[in-house]
């Protein structure tokens, strides 16, 4: 349960991991993304192989509950070069990117319903500004990756231009996603915002109704009158964005209670237990 740690597998074909998912009912299948692609393990990480036809370096991985015919798990691999869909637990991979505007992926997350009838997908994209439109941000699929829309965004950022002077860009950008296993329309997106303020700010958006409509949930500065951070040292130290926004590895939602979640920048630990009313900020063991 973590207390101890040791080395997996022998002579591993990778030096980098980025993402890590397995089979949820033995882990013995075993996922590794990593930059130049993903790694594939049918005995618990003691042997690894290459998956084949899979191009870019890993940013998303997901694995079906359920079951294909057979009793071969349905895998999901998101790269910078596009998204890939295997039916055979990694045997082989086709590249799934209809209806993308482009191929550089920057997360995916899935989830089935409750009933386990039907599976969804999530993606994060570039946004750009196309003939005065934003065109980018989350897409989503209910057709297990065979085409793929923009959700409809309701309450997203996607303004044109810079609100501030403080904004990291013309454009809002999002990043991180997280979706409750079970509960497919409960999402989570990262944005890099347009402006210092809400509701352009760099903040996490919710959804609650497979991406139609979205309410930001996290308001990180000591100024803002929505604040909702218990923030930890590293904040007052070397102020609230030392960890970098948008550049962590990983958004998480607990299958059995979607309002518990927890995300990663590049320095901290962030954690809500009441669906982004509030969130805890864990700094670890260098904190007070």
């Amino acid at each position: 349960q973590g207390l101890t740690w040791k080395p997996l597998g022998n002579n591993a074909p990778f030096k980098e991991v980025v993402e890590m998912a397995l089979d949820p009912e033995e882990g013995r299948l075993m996922l590794a993304g990593a930059p130049d692609g993903v790694f594939l393990s049918r005995d618990a990480g003691e042997n690894w192989e290459k998956g084949p036809a899979v191009a870019g370096s890993v940013v998303g991985l997901y694995v079906c509950p359920v079951k294909e015919p057979g009793g071969l798990f349905c895998l999901f691999v998101a790269t910078s070069s596009g998204v890939y869909r295997s039916a055979d637990s990694g045997r082989t991979f086709e590249e799934k990117v209809a209806g993308l505007p482009e191929r550089e992926v920057r997360d995916l997350a899935g989830a089935v319903s409750g009933d386990r009838s039907k599976l969804f997908l999530y993606c994060t994209l570039p946004g750009k500004n196309v003939a005065g439109a934003y065109r980018g941000g989350v897409y989503c699929s209910d057709n297990h990756g065979e085409s793929w829309k923009p959700v409809e965004g309701k309450g997203l950022n996607k303004g044109l231009k810079k609100e501030d002077e403080y904004g990291e860009g013309e454009l809002a950008q999002y990043f991180l996603l997280g979706v409750a296993e079970g509960k497919p329309e409960t999402v989570y997106v990262t944005c890099r915002g347009t402006g210092y303020w809400p509701p352009n700010h760099s903040t996490v958006y919710r959804s609650d109704d497979g991406g139609n409509s979205w309410r930001f949930v996290f308001n990180r500065d000591f100024r803002f009158k929505e604040l909702n951070v218990e923030n930890a040292w590293i904040p007052y130290a070397l102020t609230w964005i030392w960890g970098g926004f948008h550049t962590g590895n990983g958004f998480h939602v607990n299958p059995a209670h979607p309002d518990t979640a927890m995300w990663t920048d590049s320095g901290e630990l962030v954690i809500t237990q009441d669906g982004g009313k509030s969130w805890n900020l864990l700094s670890g063991q260098y904190g007070p």
